[in-house]
């Protein structure tokens, strides 16, 4: 990640992200993930979940399963995650639970 990494920050998103009725945050001992309700900008009707993190050691498809289980709950059409191009169990993981990839972000540090 080319982008720093502020503490702070990190405490601010989280506790703004649990105060939330419209986010998402699970933990477990060797992960987490974190995401919040969305509406299209071309129909906000159809809501997503997106997912803002995600890191698991051993627990991505737990986690997985509990963001979806919180979305449905939460009236979300649609879940939105991302796996790094590099990691690819995540990948496969998202593949093989019914995840298509939609897009591909690419960044340039100038």
């Amino acid at each position: 990640m080319p982008c720093g990494y502020d503490p702070e920050a990190i405490g601010q998103l989280l506790n703004g992200l649990i105060a939330s009725d419209s986010a998402c945050v699970l933990i477990e001992a060797d992960g987490c993930v974190g995401g919040l309700l969305s509406p299209a900008y071309c129909d906000p009707k159809w809501v997503m979940a997106v997912e803002l993190f995600w890191w698991a050691g051993g627990s991505g498809l737990r986690l997985l399963r509990g963001f979806e289980e919180w979305a449905i709950a939460a009236g979300a059409q649609e879940v939105r995650m991302t796996s790094l191009a590099a990691l690819d169990r995540a990948d496969r993981l998202l593949k093989r639970k019914g995840y298509a990839p939609c897009e591909i972000s690419y960044t340039k540090v100038i």
